[in-house]
């Protein structure tokens, strides 16, 4: 563009910075004074005549034509006169003009979104995804700015504060661990000593620039007591179908110290995986595979694994089937109790064997008592837990402690003989009350040993739901004077020994009495005096309720006695054989059957997962063997020994990192980090309760869409 030129005889004096022009200026023959500032015209006269001596000559420059032919007048004006103009606003006024109410509606127009009723809808940056669908547009459930105004919500951004306060709207909802803001939901403690033990790792792989880069930047690297905002890895508003959980291996190895390009490149060997303890059921897979599966039992063995494990509704893992489906068809006999040599009940209560002549050459009286009865077996273990509640009677107990039966009382001394005889009044008192009270009879003398109170439901897996039909026809066959007897020994009134009454026994009922429960309940002997428990089955209750009684009792004068307990129903040849399976897992000094399988707690979740589904479509003809493969040197059952779940060697091989990298890289299956990991760990909620407040307002709306984005996004 060519610059103005200022000299008069060759352009007039151009003003653009004038807000009116000539109104001839689009004819081409604008005056040369132009406008004034408020847009009147100025024009008069063609040039102002100047006097030289006597004569008056005209000034027209020459850009206007020259000088007039007629010349100013004798007064010395000019001749030609202009007409008047209708000025115009210069392109620049209008400019402005329009600028000025580009910029006014703008302002208003802000305002009114800014401040208006619909503000929050015209800042909302996306359409939620299907997850938060119930929320809606209440932008308050998750920006604790929402009511604050326009200025904080840009201040929000960058404000950390701001975040924290975002993240605990997020934990109002989500149960995301005890420490849920921490990297991992793990304590600093925990963080801090898991880095100093990767610090001193070796490890060989050259870190990538660009994740080196990362801890150059502030805020990426963890630091000791800092906290992760859940927005910076969950990013809201980007549609419907966007997966909350997304997130690159990058944005994963931040914070981390060790940092490697994937899986194939760097990432650890595996240690242990996927064995972390021993399994809870004591079972040898190469004892099972290789003898039992190819002997003895071949007609009812297995044919495949998925005939024992079975995957779960999610396909996540393969949980072992029940005992029927699985263990039934070659252990069920044994449980009944088939093959024993002895009684294939336990002995619950009995009348020991007594030497009653000795009792009674000292003039001890303990009332009724079978003749000639010298069997030499003593009080069960439950009868002594059941005695131990009377005070009194542990004393006793302690005092005959070197006589195991009671058949031999020759060497007794006095002390002794007076306690044997206390003791045995105490068990006609123990079997009186059984007789008389029934099941308040457990209640109130288990309720005295156990740190919490007994339900009915607990009480009956005790008692076994014992008929008292059983016990009263022992009672009428072994002591039919009982009653008589126990109310005058409470009454300081002794029976003479001379009022006994002989039984005439009939040892021949026994084994019918034992063929008769044969699926299991109670049934005396009256060949030993006993009232003995056959067990119903696995996971018969009354069985599993003393064996679970351990670690209820807290008194030391109990302890040794709920130990014999123990030691009688896991006994390899106990009736019910329940302990040839089920481990024990003893920690915090406390004894812990483990009675299933291990199955995954609700809700919490492990660092490492995998899901079966997907992979056992591709294992083909090989089956599980395809990544589980056999450690036949591995001596399984030794690790139950020690009561130590971590004391214990697999009966797998561990599965090594270069079986998945076969399909886990990049260009096939993928090797993104969340694939194989959680980043939550511990008690994590899979939903909550507030949740489903949206429904009720999604169906008084009859909004179908918001009502189905809520179903889904729960």
């Amino acid at each position: 563009m060519k610059l103005q030129d200022y000299g008069f005889k060759n352009s007039q004096y151009e003003r653009p910075t004038q807000n009116w022009v000539c109104g001839w200026a689009a004819e081409g023959w604008a005056c040369h004074i132009g406008p004034d500032k408020n847009g009147q015209c100025l024009a008069t006269t063609e040039c102002l005549p100047l006097k030289d001596g006597d004569r008056w000559s005209c000034t027209r420059s020459s850009d206007r034509k020259g000088k007039c032919t007629q010349g100013p007048l004798p007064n010395g004006t000019c001749s030609v006169h202009i007409p008047k103009c209708q000025p115009s606003r210069s392109l620049r006024a209008k400019r402005g003009i329009a600028t000025v109410w580009t910029v006014a509606f703008t302002i208003g127009a802000s305002l009114l979104v800014l401040f208006g009723s619909d503000a929050q809808e015209f800042f909302s940056p996306g359409e939620l995804s299907i997850n938060h669908g119930a929320i809606g547009k209440d932008c308050a459930s998750c920006h604790a700015a929402a009511h604050e105004g326009p200025i904080s919500w840009v201040a929000s951004i960058y404000a950390s504060e701001s975040k924290a306060k975002g993240s605990k709207l997020c934990l109002s909802c989500h149960q995301v661990g005890e420490q849920p803001l921490q990297a991992h939901g793990r304590s600093t403690e925990a963080l801090t000593s898991i880095t100093e033990r990767l610090k001193e790792a070796p490890f060989s792989e050259k870190t990538p620039v660009l994740l080196a880069s990362s801890d150059w930047l502030p805020g990426t690297l963890y630091t000791e007591g800092s906290e992760v905002p859940c927005a910076r890895c969950h990013s809201e508003h980007h549609g419907r179908d966007f997966k909350l959980m997304t997130m690159d291996n990058q944005r994963c190895q931040t914070c981390h110290i060790i940092k490697f390009s994937s899986l194939t490149k760097g990432h650890p060997q595996f240690s242990s995986y996927p064995t972390e303890r021993r399994t809870q059921i004591a079972f040898d897979h190469n004892s099972h595979l290789a003898k039992h599966f190819l002997g003895d039992f071949k007609d009812e063995a297995p044919t495949t694994c998925t005939a024992c494990h079975m995957m779960d509704q999610l396909g996540e893992t393969m949980r072992v089937g029940s005992f029927d489906a699985t263990c039934a068809a070659c252990h069920v006999h044994q449980i009944e109790g088939e093959g024993l040599a002895g009684a294939r009940g336990i002995p619950f209560f009995r009348l020991p064997g007594l030497d009653v002549d000795v009792l009674t050459e000292q003039g001890i009286s303990v009332g009724e008592w079978p003749a000639d009865y010298n069997v030499e077996q003593g009080l069960t273990p439950f009868m002594k837990l059941l005695l131990y509640t009377d005070g009194t009677i542990v004393d006793y107990l302690e005092t005959v402690g070197d006589f195991d039966e009671f058949t031999d009382l020759s060497d007794a001394t006095e002390e002794e003989l007076a306690a044997i005889a206390q003791i045995i009044w105490a068990i006609k008192g123990l079997f009186y009350d059984m007789v008389s009270k029934g099941q308040e009879a457990y209640v109130s003398r288990l309720s005295k040993i156990a740190n919490e109170p007994y339900s009915n439901s607990k009480l009956g897996n005790l008692t076994g739901h014992i008929p008292i039909e059983v016990i009263q026809a022992a009672q009428q066959e072994w002591l039919p004077k009982l009653s008589t007897e126990v109310l005058s020994h409470r009454a300081h009134a002794m029976v003479p020994m001379s009022d006994m009454q002989e039984l005439d026994l009939n040892m021949g009922k026994d084994q019918d009495r034992e063929r008769w429960v044969k699926m299991g309940g109670w049934y005396r002997q009256d060949a030993d005096f006993s009232i003995l428990f056959r067990p119903t089955g696995h996971a018969d209750e009354f069985i599993r309720g003393w064996i679970d009684l351990s670690p209820l009792a807290e008194q030391p004068a109990t302890s040794d006695v709920v130990n014999e307990i123990f030691s009688t129903l896991s006994g390899a040849k106990a009736p019910g054989v329940c302990m040839k399976c089920h481990s024990v897992d003893s920690r915090a000094e406390k004894a812990q059957v483990k009675w299933h399988t291990a199955q995954p707690v609700p809700n919490v979740q492990k660092f490492t997962t995998f899901v079966h589904s997907p992979h056992l479509s591709l294992v083909r003809d090989r089956g599980c063997y395809a990544c589980h493969v056999l450690n036949s040197e591995a001596d399984v059952m030794a690790g139950y020994e020690d009561n130590d779940p971590q004391t214990f060697a697999s009966s797998f091989n561990h599965i090594e990192k270069s079986l998945c990298v076969t399909c886990h890289v990049a260009e096939k299956a993928g090797d993104m980090c969340i694939s194989c990991h959680n980043y939550h760990v511990g008690n994590i909620a899979e939903r909550h309760p507030n949740a489903l407040l949206a429904f009720p307002k999604a169906l008084e709306k009859k909004d179908a869409k918001v009502l189905r984005d809520s179903k889904d996004g729960i």
